[in-house]
């Protein structure tokens, strides 16, 4: 049997040319799949934090219909969301985001509009853009808002 050296070398280049673009293959889809992972982490992030101002504005206008006598009602109330947003998933909401309208008597509703500014919450850089687009992405801008009605109850 005749060994030829140069087609084994050959055959050798040939499977390291495979493992190289196999590596580079594997490089190019693990970025769009970290890609995509990482824009569902960051969509859920949102989404658990927009739940939680939704929860705290309830709980807010349901705690401003039971304590609707008292003299220092706003101070008190929106004191009471500061804690509940905190507690909850961190928000940090000043005085200024948190409006209270009440009503003027007994069994009118009272209606609590809380703003929070979601900026803080994105990890991923926002307005990036890759190679190739024309503009740039941007997942997430600004302030949400919520807003909950309540009967105010009597004393």
């Amino acid at each position: 049997m005749t060994h030829y050296p140069r087609r084994a070398g050959r055959s050798r280049r040939r499977g390291q040319t495979r493992r190289g673009q196999t590596l580079l293959e594997f490089a190019l889809v693990l970025v769009m799949l970290l890609m995509l992972t990482l824009g569902l982490v960051q969509f859920a992030i949102l989404a658990n934090q927009s739940m939680a101002l939704a929860q705290v504005t309830r709980e807010g206008a349901r705690y401003a219909a039971l304590n609707n006598t008292d003299p220092n009602r706003d101070t008190i109330v929106r004191q009471y969301i500061q804690n509940a947003a905190n507690n909850y998933n961190k928000l940090v909401i000043p005085d200024d985001k948190i409006a209270i309208a009440w009503g003027a008597k007994t069994g009118d509703k009272v209606t609590v509009t809380v703003t929070c500014n979601m900026d803080n919450v994105i990890f991923l850089p926002n307005g990036f853009q890759l190679p190739g687009m024309q503009e740039p992405f941007v997942f997430f801008s600004g302030d949400k808002e919520d807003s909950a009605s309540y009967m105010m109850e009597g004393a």
